[in-house]
């Protein structure tokens, strides 16, 4: 069988793989296009948490993602918990909000945010004031970004040789979706 015709064949398969497993999105001069859903996402990152750091002034344990991507929106959004605690305090639950666009990196054959943003922060028992929030947001925002750069939000199985030919990624319609081609 001559490469072309093997190459056909792999195609058709891929092709009839995920046409039956109900996520094609599009086929159309730029490749086989997939939709990736929040759940889907979700369950793929949670796989890499929980997430415990320990600093010098204290400890923090970031757990429980929860994915969603917003209509009319080009930003996935993540929902996590947070469990902080210090010398000084005992430990405070919390939980925050934070969006990021994707990005594949085709090397790890996996998605990751980039450009991630706290978009909201709450503690449950804790209350603090505006200036100390401002503060405690600006020194947590690089933290969470490396934390994204380092965890995908969505791994493409290094078994799989999908990930050499995805051609392209975008958020549309609340979707994550995912272009193959070559």
């Amino acid at each position: 069988m001559n490469f072309y015709k093997k190459l056909q064949y792999i195609f058709s398969s891929i092709f009839l793989l995920f046409f039956l497993s109900g996520c094609v999105h599009q086929i159309d001069k730029e490749g086989l296009t997939l939709s990736i859903s929040p759940s889907e996402l979700s369950q793929s990152f949670d796989d890499s948490f929980p997430i415990n750091k320990d600093f010098i002034f204290g400890s923090i344990k970031i757990d429980n993602p929860e994915i969603n991507i917003p209509k009319d929106s080009k930003r996935i959004n993540a929902g996590i918990n947070l469990d902080f605690a210090t010398m000084f305090t005992e430990t405070q639950y919390g939980n925050f909000t934070i969006s990021g666009e994707p990005l594949f990196n085709k090397k790890e054959s996996s998605i990751y945010l980039q450009n991630v943003k706290i978009d909201n922060f709450k503690f449950a028992e804790l209350r603090l004031g505006d200036e100390f929030t401002k503060t405690f947001l600006k020194s947590l925002e690089p933290m969470v970004n490396q934390l994204f750069k380092k965890y995908p939000i969505y791994k493409i199985p290094k078994d799989s040789f999908q990930g050499s030919f995805v051609k392209n990624i975008k958020v549309k319609d609340s979707e994550l979706l995912v272009t193959y081609g070559l």
